[in-house]
């Protein structure tokens, strides 16, 4: 309960961010079995996409069901990881520093306050607790309901996220060293009664794959050795070790809301000396503790590989410092943590203390102390990464967004790049306001012509449109005037011709009534009405030209153009 309200006070101030808004400004299309199955960026999740259009349903950009899922998420995930324990190795004290490890330690944070982490990360959590814990009571002999239990997680935890794979190895490493004993011949022997159970799970991962293969295009990538060992430094040498003991304390904060861990290297020494002493303590202390040990160093083996595999060539080192890719390690710390201290009932192979004693047990002050100093650091790392997402840019912008959208009515905007702490440019063409608008409960539209148009400047604010001028027209001759425009039509030249780009155009022109027009910029045309009076027309083109052609005016109709300007639009003075 304490780790909820924690959570929840983590959920409540924080936003959507990249990614989220992205799935979010789609998830009317979650019905659709071929946008769910669509891969992104390398993972394949109908779950989560479906968690959107959940989300989505409610309404634009409201942030409150995004927490309801993310507490009740981690509710569920925290209640299935001490039912896991519970079920291994009944009700102990032994059971509540893994337990405690897995509720606070802050490599988990990060995959939680962002939701579409989220949306992968804690359904794995809950699939290897109830795997785990199902595929044990199939192996003590609890009938095949247990099997059917443990089929079932694996299989709704595939709908979610790739990793899901990596919780099979563990359930086979189980079999085969905790529940059968003896030399490699007998342990094989051993695993015939469990042969049905360990063949339909094979059977299902290889269905996976085949499916995950079919619709999302490799990800590896080829990487040098030394991109390999400078990431092992940092993602294994560094960020993991300083996060098992409560790191890393510090946090490398960029533009956007997300953190990158930055420990102290007297930490990351001390990290690695308090580790490697406790792991001594237990290799001493209890016969058979080494699976333990060897089964968590093989999913961590496995994470680097994934990490190392899908993304190292892309930005290696730099990989190692955010713990996202870590963000599992705490529940799988929590099981093998179990399994080296605590005894295995009905397992042959557990672990159990040494007859003669290498070591003497440690003082119950001790281990109390050492807990309670990993769980402060754990909650002091937490907190120290969840402030930036309490001050979301996103947030703000959005939020300011929709409530001048929401004072004027419609409005005729410009398109724009939003600012990088908004939405990052490695998203785009998704990092648009045209794209992430419909987001907002206003009425923002985004013409090609308009008489009234407005920028958003990186506040979110609404903004006159002025043009950054790269282009203007020749000076009329007509004093008073400017360029003369009658029903038989006239064409104002440029200075010089526009390159073939993207422009906005903006006539400033003075009408005798209300008429409409046509307006002509190389092969672009537009259908226009004008107003009576002093006013502007801002037209957007993808064109090359070297001079506005207005003809189409209403009998008896006369139009002064008095200035053409032609180039990018930029937030004008708010009065």
């Amino acid at each position: 309960m304490v780790q909820l309200a924690f959570r929840a006070w983590a959920a409540w101030s924080s936003w959507y961010s990249t990614d989220d808004l992205g799935f979010l400004r789609e998830s009317d299309r979650g019905s659709q079995w071929s946008y769910l199955m669509e891969p992104y960026n390398g993972h394949l999740m109908p779950g989560g996409k479906l968690v959107y259009w959940a989300i989505g349903s409610v309404g634009a950009a409201q942030w409150w069901p995004a927490v309801v899922f993310l507490v009740i998420g981690q509710a569920v995930a925290s209640t299935a990881c001490l039912w896991m324990l519970v079920t291994l190795f009944e009700r102990r004290w032994a059971i509540v520093p893994p337990f405690a490890m897995y509720l606070f330690l802050s490599l988990s944070m990060p995959a939680y306050v962002w939701l579409v982490a989220a949306t992968q990360q804690l359904p794995l959590q809950i699939v290897l607790s109830l795997g785990v814990g199902s595929w044990v009571r199939y192996l003590r002999g609890e009938g095949r309901r247990w099997l059917l239990a443990t089929l079932t997680a694996l299989a709704v935890g595939m709908v979610f996220r790739e990793k899901v794979m990596l919780v099979l190895p563990i359930l086979l490493f189980l079999s085969l060293f905790y529940f059968t004993e003896g030399g490699i011949r007998r342990r094989l022997s051993g695993l015939r009664r469990q042969a049905v159970g360990m063949l339909l799970i094979v059977a299902l991962g290889a269905v996976y794959v085949v499916t995950y293969l079919d619709r999302v295009p490799s990800q590896a990538s080829p990487v040098t050795p030394r991109v390999a060992g400078e990431l092992a430094g940092t993602l294994l040498g560094s960020t993991l070790v300083a996060g098992l003991v409560g790191g890393p304390w510090q946090w490398r904060t960029t533009s956007s809301t997300n953190s990158f861990a930055n420990p102290p290297e007297w930490a990351v020494g001390a990290a690695w000396l308090v580790s490697g002493v406790v792991i001594l303590y237990i290799l001493l202390r209890r016969r058979r503790s080494w699976p333990a040990l060897l089964l968590f160093s093989g999913y961590v083996a496995g994470t680097y590989l994934l990490v190392l595999s899908a993304r190292g060539s892309d930005f290696g080192a730099s990989l190692g410092v955010d713990t996202r890719y870590l963000s599992d390690i705490p529940i799988v710390l929590c099981l093998c943590l179990a399994l080296a201290t605590a005894r295995l009932p009905g397992a042959p192979g557990s672990s159990k203390v040494r007859e003669s004693e290498l070591v003497a047990q440690a003082p119950v002050w001790l281990v109390a102390a050492l807990l309670g100093s990993l769980v402060i650091g754990g909650v002091a790392s937490s907190v120290a990464y969840v402030r930036p997402w309490h001050s979301s840019a996103a947030h703000d912008f959005f939020d300011r967004f929709d409530r001048e959208l929401a004072a004027r009515g419609e409005v005729d905007l410009a398109d724009r790049v939003l600012p990088e702490p908004v939405m990052s440019h490695f998203f785009a063409p998704s990092n648009t306001l045209s794209f992430l608008a419909p987001l907002s409960t206003g009425g923002a539209r985004f013409p090609d012509s308009s008489s009234s148009l407005f920028v958003v400047d990186d506040d979110g604010a609404l903004r006159p449109a002025k043009i950054e001028r790269v282009l203007a027209a020749r000076t009329g001759d007509v004093a008073g005037c400017g360029w003369r425009v009658a029903e038989d039509g006239a064409s104002v030249p440029l200075a010089s011709r526009a390159p073939d780009d993207r422009w906005w155009v903006r006539i400033a022109y003075l009408a005798t009534a209300p008429t409409t027009a046509t307006v002509t910029l190389g092969d672009t045309s537009f259908e226009v009405s004008l107003r009576s009076g002093l006013n502007d027309l801002f037209l957007r083109v993808e064109d090359t030209f070297d001079s506005v052609r207005i003809d189409g005016l209403e009998p008896g109709v006369t139009v002064c153009v008095d200035t053409i300007e032609v180039g990018h639009t930029h937030a004008g003075d708010p009065t």
